[in-house]
């Protein structure tokens, strides 16, 4: 069976689990949760993009569930999130992961990754842009590339998004740069921007917003160079970033004077499509009944839209997360799971190579 038909079917088999469900009368719905407390686990520490995004959400999630019930929000670190929610969490519909999407530590089997997204009922996700700037003590403005000289990039951990996006494409930009990883954070990164000990960041658009752009950016300490798109979503430009920050594709052009092309590149555009986009997303436990999820899912919709909601978002960051339909997240996951063997194979060794770099932790006294 070929690679494509492959994965049409696995996109179909995912797609159908994710929308045939039994739909609950409103009295079932309402008697379900009616007294309950349901936790929202983050998987990033408080007062990071991640958390602060998440708790604002389920500020006004109980509002759209039948029966209110009460919502807590929990921090917990690292992959330990997804194997408590996969191995551990009971499948009641009362314990949901609201935390950055990582699919790369699943396709590469990463030590100590236990979990299976094609397992996991997906309920929805937003989708929050990333973006790579660096320090002027670096590159004066953001077209002057050739300036940069071992600029140091911190990273967090190699399997995640923002230090496969920004590597790759500084790789292709053939930047002279060295990738240091272990901070564990976003937020410990942009410490260390703050104090210039690295000079480059891959940051997600509501951190950059909430505490990078003003202290940095507009004091003429950092400037930020491009943004990763995903195919799932065109209009991130016009809509997210009315200030020019321009695509990695345009921003290549416009500093090499060509078009991007080569293996890499289409690599690059495979890891697009697969492991960027759905930036925020809420997981329940294997085998959580389908009318629950769907309870979940109905009201995660209506919560994206809620007023509100909306202007809060607009007041912290300058703009609205776009929402990830499960029909969307189930293509989205599809992608990873019948991901072509040479993506995959090209992860593990570049995942490999980047966890070399780690950052030496000074010693307690």
């Amino acid at each position: 069976m070929g690679l494509k038909k492959n994965f049409v079917l696995g996109a179909a088999a995912i797609a159908a689990a994710a929308i045939s469900y039994s739909v609950p009368s409103n009295v079932e719905a309402a008697d379900f949760y009616k007294g309950k407390t349901i936790t929202v686990l983050i998987g990033r520490g408080p007062g990071s993009g991640a958390d602060t995004t998440a708790r604002m959400f389920t500020k006004y999630w109980s509002k759209y569930i039948p029966g209110k019930p009460n919502i807590i929000a929990k921090n917990m670190k690292g992959s330990a999130i997804y194997n408590f929610l996969y191995e551990k969490a009971k499948p009641d519909g009362l314990t949901i992961t609201f935390t950055p999407y990582g699919p790369a530590a699943q396709l590469t089997k990463a030590k100590g990754f236990r979990a299976d997204f094609g397992k996991m009922p997906f309920v929805g996700s937003l989708y929050n842009p990333a973006l790579l700037y660096v320090t002027t003590d670096q590159m004066k403005t953001a077209t002057d590339l050739n300036s940069m000289k071992a600029a140091k990039y911190g990273g967090q951990q190699p399997t995640g998004r923002f230090d496969l996006f920004g590597r790759v494409t500084l790789d292709l930009l053939n930047a002279d740069y060295k990738y240091i990883t272990g901070f564990g954070g976003a937020k410990k990164v942009l410490n260390a921007m703050r104090r210039r000990e690295v000079d480059i960041q891959t940051i997600g658009l509501n951190l950059y917003r909430l505490a990078a752009e003003k202290p940095l950016v507009k004091t003429g300490k950092a400037v930020p160079l491009y943004y990763f798109p995903w195919p799932g979503y065109t209009e991130t430009k016009s809509e997210i970033f009315p200030d020019g920050i321009p695509s990695f594709q345009e921003y290549y052009k416009k500093v090499k004077g060509k078009e991007l092309s080569g293996e890499l590149f289409e690599t690059f555009k495979w890891m697009s499509t697969t492991l960027n986009g759905m930036s925020y997303s809420a997981f329940l436990p294997p085998k959580t009944p389908d009318n629950v999820r769907n309870i979940l899912r109905a009201s995660y919709a209506e919560t994206v839209k809620d007023p509100a909601l909306r202007a809060d978002q607009r007041k912290a960051f300058g703009y609205n997360f776009p929402y990830i339909d499960p029909k969307k997240g189930a293509e989205v996951i599809a992608s990873l799971v019948n991901a072509p063997e040479k993506y995959r194979k090209f992860m593990i060794n570049y995942i490999a190579e980047g966890a070399k770099a780690k950052i030496k932790k000074k010693k307690k006294k």
